[in-house]
């Protein structure tokens, strides 16, 4: 069982462990399809993160291929990996030092942005359950013989730190 109240981290722990089927000869051509994506309009990406978080490029490119993904006919758990693929190139692009609270101040994260196919064992996923769900209040519907929680470090919320990763997940 794993809980995730931060949107983006549920959609890519249910792309990882859920047990919902998938067809991986689909997510691998829709990867490679969305590698080949290329914008030259301003995005909400761009507009907002471009130059500062990404580059330039990078930006319209994530923008693009997150517009992409919400057209394409998948189930969820394939929607699911399409966004964890784009989540994980983000990170590897980012010009953060490894949360979105800031940017660093020279733009030296330059390389282009590459989606790559994540290897989920599938086989492995049959009796987990994935939630998006206050801890609070899944605890009461849940029963296990070992529970790990983990509690916040300070008094500050972490999900101020990853409103970019949220904000592109969510798509609202």
């Amino acid at each position: 069982i794993s809980n995730e109240l931060l949107y983006s981290n549920y959609i890519s722990l249910y792309a990882w462990l859920a047990p919902e089927q998938f067809d991986g000869t689909k997510i691998i051509d829709h990867i490679s399809m969305l590698n080949n994506v290329y914008s030259a309009k301003e995005n909400y990406v761009s507009q907002n993160f471009g130059g500062t978080y990404f580059t330039s490029e990078n930006a319209e490119k994530i923008g693009a291929i997150r517009e992409k993904i919400e057209d394409l006919e998948v189930n969820f758990k394939e929607k699911c990996i399409l966004l964890t693929s784009l989540l994980y190139a983000i990170d590897k692009v980012a010009n953060t030092c490894g949360h979105y609270d800031a940017f660093r101040r020279t733009l030296d994260t330059v390389a282009p942005i590459k989606l790559l196919v994540p290897d989920i064992q599938q086989d492995e996923n049959k009796r987990n359950e994935i939630y998006n769900k206050d801890a609070n209040q899944l605890i009461r519907r849940v029963k296990a013989d070992v529970l790990y929680i983990d509690p916040p470090y300070n008094s500050r919320h972490y999900c101020d730190s990853y409103h970019l990763l949220e904000n592109i997940i969510t798509w609202k």
